[in-house]
C-alpha cells in the first residue's frame, strides 16, 4: 500500500515555524541595536519607516512560504509504500531506502527544524523516514510495531 504524505499540511507548518524564527530573528538583531545605540530609537531605526517596517514582516512570511514550498514539494516524494513484506520510503538525506519489515531493528523518533518523524530502523539496510504528515501514519506505525523484534518473540 502506498501512503502519501500531506505536503499541503506540511508546507502550512514549515511556513508558520520559519516565519516566527525569522522574524524572531530580526526582531532580537534589531533589539540588540537599539540597545547598543544607547536607546536612541532615531538612530536606530533611522532608515525604517512604518511601511518598510510592515515590508519587511511581509518579506519575511513570504520568503518563508516559499522556501517552505520547495521543501513541502520535496517531501511530497517521501512516500511510504508496504507491500509483501517490504517498507520503502526515503531517508534523511532524501535517497531511496527499502527493506524486509523482517529485518526491523528499531523504532525511532526524529524532530528537527519543525520537521518530525518516525524512523524505521532498518540495521544495515538503512532508514526510511515516515513523517507526521503521511496519510494514515497510524497504521503504519501499528504495522512496525507488529514486526519489532521484541514483539517477534513474546
Amino acid at each position: 500500500m502506498k501512503y502519501e504524505v500531506n505536503w499541503k499540511e506540511l508546507w502550512r507548518s514549515l511556513t508558520k515555524y520559519m516565519s516566527l524564527t525569522i522574524i524572531f530573528s530580526v526582531s532580537a538583531i534589531m533589539l540588540v541595536r537599539y540597545v547598543s545605540s544607547g536607546f536612541n530609537f532615531g538612530e536606530t531605526f533611522k532608515h525604517l519607516t512604518p511601511l518598510g517596517t510592515v515590508g519587511l514582516i511581509l518579506g519575511c512570511w513570504l520568503l518563508s512560504a516559499f522556501f517552505a514550498l520547495i521543501i513541502s514539494v520535496w517531501f511530497k516524494l517521501a512516500y511510504v509504500t508496504i507491500k509483501d513484506g517490504v517498507i520503502a520510503g526515503r531517508n534523511y538525506w532524501g535517497r531511496k531506502k527499502s527493506f524486509p519489515l523482517s529485518q526491523l531493528k528499531s523504532i525511532d523518533s526524529f524532530s528537527d527544524n519543525g520537521i518530525n518523524a518516525v524512523v524505521a530502523n532498518g540495521g544495515k539496510f538503512g532508514k526510511v523516514f515516515v513523517y507526521y504528515q503521511t496519510e494514515k501514519i497510524e497504521e503504519i506505525v501499528k504495522i512496525l510495531e507488529a514486526h519489532l523484534p521484541e514483539r517477534m518473540e513474546a
